[in-house]
């Protein structure tokens, strides 16, 4: 009889163990589909990232050249042009040359 009801108890065990064992598993795959989740979403935020600073570097070279269009049209001198551009957009005196060789045409 005691050996019969130490059976019982082994079984029991091996039950309640591959019940935690499972519960385990869902767990860990609930966590690993998180993961996917989440990596899912960082990629999508730095692409979105990735766009918005090339559209915002495009706005910057618009704008720098349209500065450059606006001084040559009021007959500003390239000198003065340069320091607007060192003034408005935080550019170095060669940074800010580069750009006037390049559009002011």
């Amino acid at each position: 009889m005691c050996l019969a009801i130490e059976k019982m108890k082994e079984k029991g065990r091996r039950e309640e163990r591959e019940k935690s064992l499972m519960a385990i598993e869902k767990e860990h795959e609930k966590t690993l589909k998180a993961i996917e989740e989440r990596e899912k979403s960082l990629k999508a935020l730095e692409e979105e990232r990735e766009k918005s600073s090339k559209a915002l570097e495009e706005e910057r070279k618009n704008g720098i050249c349209n500065l450059i269009e606006g001084c040559r049209k009021l007959g500003e001198t390239f000198e003065k042009t340069c320091q607007l551009l060192m003034m408005c957009y935080h550019l170095t005196q060669s940074e800010a040359t580069a750009y006037l060789k390049e559009y002011y045409v």
